[in-house]
């Protein structure tokens, strides 16, 4: 699972093509699948360095406004609820000063 926000201390999560990048106490590089039409949106996360490296973790993605909603756990999540194994992320965008 991607580390917890507040964990990242001056981190953050950083999406690019087909990657994101943890930054901050929890470094790692994760590959990106998106699945946009599927309902709800699907999003894999295999990561490549770092915390987790060799693990895929498996969620729903959904945009609110400028909020990028995320539920990730081992097995994918059937709903938005963060219940059970899965974790609740919600990141707001932050535009580049």
């Amino acid at each position: 699972m991607p580390p917890d926000p507040a964990s990242l201390g001056d981190g953050g999560y950083v999406f690019t093509q087909d990657r994101l990048k943890v930054t901050g106490a929890q470094e790692s590089v994760a590959e990106v699948t998106l699945r946009p039409d599927s309902e709800p949106k699907e999003i894999d996360l295999r990561s490549i360095e770092g915390i987790g490296a060799g693990k895929t973790v498996f969620g729903l993605y959904r945009f609110d406004g400028e909020q990028l909603v995320l539920c990730i756990g081992d097995a994918r999540p059937e709903k938005f609820s963060g219940d059970g194994e899965a974790g609740l992320l919600v990141l707001k965008r932050k535009m580049d000063e």
